[in-house]
């Protein structure tokens, strides 16, 4: 329950500090993921197999080139989501039922959470970048399969920086992975 700007919770489990920041513990990963599964309501999303996360409602980290990334993701059957457009059950509805989810790196991706084993994840990474592999690492732990695609920025400060997606080397990966014969 939310009060002002104070929250009351009759139960708040907090996990305790498992592995470095970035990696995970693999199987208490699966074991949450278990859990959050078997108790959650998963309803069917008609939102289909393949989904794209956008940010383009956000004020920043967004896909500066965005208009001419999703003909070809719709070209390859791809659904664009706006998560804060779906309350929190509706968002894990889409990812329970995706197969391969592509979005820029930050918290949405750990939406593949909920999505099946074998899945596919791709993360939109910022060029150069060596040591942001925590949505790397948790795909392991869950056992999807991880892709990734590096991308120019506007600035080099990753937190607040837009990205540019080069279109020719997506489509180039859209197609590897979803095995489409699309030029």
């Amino acid at each position: 329950m939310r009060t002002g700007n104070y929250y009351f919770f009759r139960r708040l489990i907090f996990q305790t500090h498992l592995a470095p920041t970035g990696n995970y513990h693999d199987e208490t990963v699966r074991h949450m993921r278990a859990r959050l599964l078997k108790n959650l309501p998963l309803n069917n999303s008609t939102k289909g197999e393949r989904i794209y996360i956008s940010r383009a409602k956000a004020k920043r980290r967004r896909v500066i080139n965005e208009q001419e990334l999703i003909p070809v993701l719709k070209k390859h059957q791809f659904s664009i989501i706006h998560f804060e457009d779906y309350s929190w059950a509706e968002q894990i509805a889409i990812c329970a039922n995706a197969k391969i989810m592509l979005g820029l790196h930050g918290a949405g991706l750990t939406n593949m959470l909920f999505m099946p084993k074998d899945s596919k994840v791709i993360e939109l990474r910022r060029e150069g970048d060596a040591h942001n592999n925590c949505y790397f690492s948790l795909a392991s732990a869950l056992g999807l399969d991880y892709y990734y695609l590096q991308c120019s920025t506007d600035k080099l400060e990753v937190l607040n920086a837009n990205f540019i997606v080069d279109i020719f080397e997506a489509n180039k990966l859209l197609k590897l992975i979803t095995k489409n014969r699309i030029n």
